[in-house]
């Protein structure tokens, strides 16, 4: 737990890293373009820029390592929170405003009398899981935790973002993600697809070095493999660089380390002059 709990935290951190004219800039578009689409559900301060979670796991660990809530999308729903099992069909009382809540699970429990009730409608409740042929999570219906929209919005916007500005370039950072069931890796590797198609205009204009300007690095303790799930989705219309993807083997704490720890080295040289400038980045995290 020891070694999960520092990969958040790394995460974190590198998400902080980003208090440049670069991320002002970055957050001035953002807000632009959120509220162009009408999408004005949160504040200026709350939206998020050069940084985003889109994440399987239900631990919440994401939020209590201080990233904001507004940048972690939970694909299949927290642990830590409660909703009725009717779901949306909850009949109680203050049902469409209340989905879901915070409780403390008792430590034993005996009768079904002990067990964690509704406040809508006293039935029993269940944890906001998407679990296999789940038709009662909240979050199916937009009334979860996470606000898929918003992610939505936010791709978009990255996309309009990279498109004006050519010295601009995204991370995509995909840490222990399993083959078995490889719903956050195909999105992975849609993010990089649609954001390639973008950069070349699907495929009629030659960018130099497209590995450049949008990368995939895939971390994990055997060797992940391209599934090359964006050409199947785009109908063959996907034109990934190959080289945009990098595979990292290792326990992913130790890889996170390393990589933070030359990011750190590569930003002392470039502010001591020792080499190059390299291009600003936008970091996401998949």
């Amino acid at each position: 737990m020891e070694c999960i709990r520092s990969s958040y935290q790394i995460l974190k951190e590198l998400r902080d890293v980003k208090h440049n004219a670069r991320s002002m800039d970055m957050q001035d578009y953002f807000a632009t373009f959120f509220k162009e689409h009408d999408y004005t559900r949160y504040g200026r301060e709350d939206l998020p820029s050069s940084f985003f979670v889109y994440s399987s796991n239900v631990d919440g660990l994401f939020a209590k390592s201080g990233i904001p809530p507004t940048e972690i999308l939970e694909i299949h729903g927290n642990a830590n929170v409660l909703q009725c099992a009717d779901g949306v069909e909850c009949k109680g009382r203050d049902a469409e405003s209340h989905r879901y809540w915070t409780a403390d699970l008792p430590e034993t429990v005996n009768t079904r009398e002990d067990l964690p009730r509704c406040p809508c409608c006293k039935k029993i409740c269940r944890p906001s899981v998407l679990m296999f042929c789940d038709e009662e999570w909240i979050g199916l219906e937009g009334g979860g935790t996470s606000d898929f929209d918003l992610y939505d919005v936010w791709e978009e916007a990255v996309e309009g973002y990279l498109k004006e500005h050519d010295d601009a370039s995204i991370v995509i950072v995909e840490v222990g993600c399993g083959d078995r069931v490889p719903v956050v890796k195909m999105e992975s590797e849609t993010v990089l697809g649609d954001i390639t198609n973008v950069l070349t205009e699907d495929g009629t204009k030659n960018v130099e070095s497209v590995s450049d300007r949008v990368s995939l690095v895939r971390i994990n303790m055997k060797k992940s493999e391209f599934l090359d799930y964006h050409k199947e989705w785009s109908h063959g219309k996907s034109f990934i660089d190959k080289k945009s993807v990098i595979c990292l083997e290792g326990p992913c704490g130790e890889v996170l380390d390393r990589l933070y720890s030359m990011m750190w080295f590569v930003c002392w040289m470039n502010e001591c002059g020792g080499v190059g400038g390299t291009k600003s980045g936008m970091e996401g995290q998949a």
